[in-house]
């Protein structure tokens, strides 16, 4: 028997004929909804109902074909991407029987989806300031700079511009961390970035000359040394800190020492050379037999006595600022090469004085027992001596 389509459908009879056969036909598709909005970028699944000539339905969203005119996209699934404004008509199609059904997608202007704050974590020190950025990224993928649009805020510990031309400047207030926020008003979508600010470290307000006054001898000298007081109480010896400076009569070295040239006062400047700051001090030169001259090197061991490997600290004081030090153990022994070890060396500090340690040599290079000399020793010819003991060693039983 002959069957016959009317407007998509059967004809009454053709439906009777089919129904008696018992191959229901599909008359109609019908997608869900039938009328959909979405931002550009964001998704809406659609599906797709078939109804037949015995009055069933089927879920035939996964069979149909579908199709969008402009301003979307669909899956093979039914789901629907906004891509640009306006409406978009969604069509599913059965592959068969080219039966189908349409909804109609309207599609809006994208939406921020987040708000990314840069630099994500910073640091400054109290007083300084930061820039932060705020860059929203959209529902289709875009990216716009917001940050003369959003709102910024922090917490305690920092504050953050609103201010037209300065938006996003924050400035530390107090050391801890705060959390820069920046909103969009509209959707109140928010970003954050940590902003961690640091004590400011402390101010040098004065730089003192010590001994503020003093007198040598031409070709004799005085050590001086400079010291820096802070912003926080806190003092620091900047002896060998500080650029040294004498005016006429005198000649000062890079710690402070400063020679009598020619008789008459100079004086003894000591300078900051990052802040500027100086202090100074006054240096009277007489002629010779007057004046505070250095008084002769000197050195201490410890211990004093001891076995061999004993590992001994030798202390100087008085010696010429700058110098190299070389100390040196005299066993006595003949042979050259066993007559003396270096125990250790060090560089002069800027008042003068000297530490370091080292370990009393073996049998075959420390000598008999009995009392050998350690002497400290410079390049101008400077030196210093101290003793060692050695006695006799225990046996362990």
């Amino acid at each position: 028997m002959a069957l016959s389509l009317v407007a998509g459908g059967l004809a009454v009879g053709g439906v009777q004929a089919a129904n008696a056969l018992g191959n229901p036909l599909l008359l109609s598709i019908t997608v869900s909804p039938t009328a959909a909005s979405v931002a550009a970028g964001k998704t809406v699944q659609f599906t797709a109902t078939g109804h037949y000539s015995n009055l069933s339905t089927a879920n035939l969203t996964d069979a149909v074909t579908w199709s969008a005119s402009s301003g979307a996209t669909i899956s093979s699934s039914g789901l629907a991407t906004g891509t640009s404004t306006g409406v978009s008509t969604i069509t599913a199609t059965d592959p068969s029987t080219l039966v189908d059904g349409t909804a109609a997608l309207t599609v809006t202007s994208a939406v921020l989806v987040s708000v990314t704050v840069s630099p994500p974590v910073a640091s400054v020190a109290t007083g300084d300031t930061q820039q932060f950025t705020a860059t929203g990224t959209y529902s289709d993928g875009s990216t716009a700079n917001l940050t003369d649009a959003v709102t910024w805020s922090a917490t305690s510990g920092a504050t953050v511009s609103n201010a037209s031309g300065s938006q996003g400047l924050a400035t530390g207030t107090s050391n801890g961390v705060s959390t820069i926020t920046a909103t969009d008003p509209s959707t109140l979508v928010d970003g954050t970035a940590a902003l961690t600010v640091l004590p400011l470290p402390a101010e040098l307000l004065t730089v003192t000359v010590s001994p503020a006054v003093a007198t040598a001898s031409v070709g004799l000298g005085q050590q001086f040394t400079a010291t820096g007081t802070y912003s926080d109480g806190s003092t620091a010896n900047l002896t060998d800190a500080v650029t040294w400076s004498a005016t006429s009569g005198a000649t000062v070295s890079s710690t402070g020492f400063a020679t009598g040239t020619s008789t008459g006062v100079s004086t003894i400047t000591a300078t900051d050379p990052a802040t500027l700051l100086d202090g100074t001090a006054v240096l009277t030169i007489v002629a010779g037999g007057g004046g505070s001259n250095p008084p002769p090197p000197s050195m201490t061991s410890n211990p004093v006595s001891g076995g061999r490997l004993t590992v001994v600290t030798v202390k100087g004081v008085d010696f010429t600022p700058g110098q190299s030090v070389t100390v040196t153990y005299l066993s006595g022994l003949r042979r050259a090469s066993r007559a003396k070890t270096v125990l250790c060396s060090s560089t002069v500090a800027g008042n003068g004085t000297f530490a370091c340690s080292g370990t009393i040599p073996r049998k075959a290079r420390s000598g008999t027992r009995g009392t050998h000399s350690i002497v400290a020793s410079t390049p101008s010819g400077s030196q210093a001596t101290a003793t060692f003991t050695i006695t006799r060693t225990p046996r362990h039983r």
